[in-house]
């Protein structure tokens, strides 16, 4: 056997750092893939040692180089093997066996400096020349410079400090997470908040106006951190509107939909506004353009990504505000079944969303409300392949 390829398959759901044992642990049990029957790790090593011929090839990603936090537990995995094979090069110099390492900085694509020729050229001529031990496909300095960089050239929001995680908190990850906005007017919704609060009002480009939001995703094993080993996979939606509570900003929710029989702890324990439902949510974030879609009764929408960035948001001043405003906030409040105001907190990292524009939607909660017919069209659509978060339970009492 002249050549040994090794390529870790691990995948990172989301942009996400990683944030305990367990996340670190994952992306290390990854999948091997060998060539021309040969078997990764040290049992390969040994075998070409004793043969003082023949060359031994790692592929990994750029995660491996150069820490990224979106990819923070893969990161782990990665780094650790580029620090095998860069060892294992000294360990057997002069024996006869080179090794190499490829990681990847670009996207394995036709015309990308990571395409399937040059990965292949790669690999061949860290065999064949045999003068080097590593090269980085794709260019570093761009990845150094677009992670130094505000997000998108105008991003300036630092997100918020975690709160430390306490026994009783859950925690979970949301996939194929959706913002699904519509402009409301302020007035029709003060009608449905207590006393004390009021519509977080924008200046749009034709008047003034508030925002309410669905948001749809896929809980993926939600768990409480006093419980881990029983975690539960579900659709979700949220309603809820931008508005300030005695002037603190935050959000108030009409109302969830979750397609969980847990739904009753919530809805029976804590009060909460909340019913069981059928909820299917798919995305493709692969695809060209990316599709996203949502069906719960009759409750839908169909999403695609733009293809350009879009202008700032109207009624935004810039980047920066809608990702703290829209994206970011860490308070809600909601009518408890007593009639008193509940209240809780979150905390998630900051998003990094993709623009997407509604080809259909609707969603009868907003209807019933009075806020939107069935033919107003969203104000924005803003989704992401997955986003960790924290939820402080038990929600609580509110108090002014």
């Amino acid at each position: 056997m002249d050549v040994l390829v090794h390529n870790g398959g691990g995948t990172a759901r989301g942009p996400r750092p990683c944030h305990g044992r367990h996340q670190a642990q994952r992306p290390g049990r990854l999948r091997q893939r060998g060539a021309r029957g040969g078997h990764g790790g040290q049992g390969g090593a040994a075998g070409h040692a004793g043969a003082r011929l023949g060359t031994l090839l790692f592929t990994s990603g750029i995660s491996a180089v150069h820490p990224l936090p979106f990819l923070g537990n893969i990161g782990l995995a990665a780094a650790a093997l580029r620090n095998y094979a860069l060892s294992l090069a000294e360990v057997l110099r002069g024996r006869g066996v080179h090794v190499g390492h490829v990681p990847i900085s670009a996207a394995l694509a036709p015309g990308s400096p990571a395409s399937p020729e040059a990965v292949a050229e790669a690999h061949w001529s860290l065999h064949t020349g045999r003068d080097r031990h590593e090269v980085i496909l794709g260019d570093l300095a761009v990845v150094r410079a677009a992670i130094a960089a505000p997000y998108r050239g105008g991003m300036t929001f630092p997100g918020t400090p975690r709160p430390r995680p306490r026994w009783h908190h859950a925690e979970t990850d949301l996939d194929d997470f959706a913002i699904v906005s519509y402009r409301v007017d302020p007035d029709a919704l003060a009608r449905h908040l207590p006393r004390g609060f009021a519509p977080m009002k924008m200046t749009f480009g034709d008047g003034p106006g508030a925002l309410v939001s669905a948001v749809a995703f896929r809980d993926r094993d939600f768990h409480f951190r006093f419980l881990p080993q029983v975690g539960i996979d579900c659709g979700q939606i949220n309603y809820r509107a931008y508005v300030t509570a005695h002037g603190r900003p935050g959000v108030w929710f009409f109302g969830t939909a979750l397609d969980h029989p847990v739904v009753a702890i919530p809805r029976y324990v804590w009060g909460m506004p909340w019913r069981r439902a059928r909820i299917a949510i798919e995305a493709d974030w692969d695809a060209a353009p990316a599709r996203w879609e949502l069906r719960a009764g009759q409750a839908y929408c169909e999403a695609a990504e733009l293809p350009e960035p879009l202008p700032p948001l109207d009624g935004f001043a810039g980047e920066t505000d809608w990702l703290e405003r829209l994206t970011h906030p860490t308070l809600g409040w909601y009518r408890r079944g007593d009639g008193r105001v509940g209240t809780y907190s979150i905390w998630h990292p900051v998003m990094r969303p993709r623009h997407l524009a509604a080809t259909s939607a609707r969603f009868p909660v907003f209807e019933r409300l009075g806020l939107i017919t069935p033919g107003t069209a969203p104000h924005s659509v803003l989704a992401q392949p997955s986003l960790h978060f924290d939820i402080h339970t038990p929600p609580r009492r509110f108090r002014a």
